[in-house]
């Protein structure tokens, strides 16, 4: 399941970093207060974004230190997958 939808995260990530890319660049060529807009409505999503996947690192954490048990042994991708995830 984690496979299925930490991709996903990712690809927002992706999308958020080339959204700040274009309001700095508007930044430096024409600021208005629609760019202060959507630097507010940026940070709004990155700290929902932020809530939301913080509880899943700390479920991956405890799965690859062994503190929850899987079905499977998990263990070698989980560690990899969460050393892929960003700390705070």
């Amino acid at each position: 399941m984690m496979h299925i939808c930490m991709p996903d995260y990712f690809v927002v990530l992706k999308k958020t970093g080339e959204r700040i890319e274009d309001i700095e660049d508007e930044l430096v060529r024409t600021p208005t207060p629609e760019t202060l807009q959507e630097i507010h409505a940026l940070k709004r999503e990155t700290i929902f974004l932020q809530k939301a996947v913080w509880p899943l690192r700390e479920v991956i954490d405890a799965m690859a230190l062994g503190r929850l048990r899987s079905r499977r042994n998990p263990r070698k991708s989980i560690r990899e997958m969460f050393t892929s995830i960003p700390s705070r």
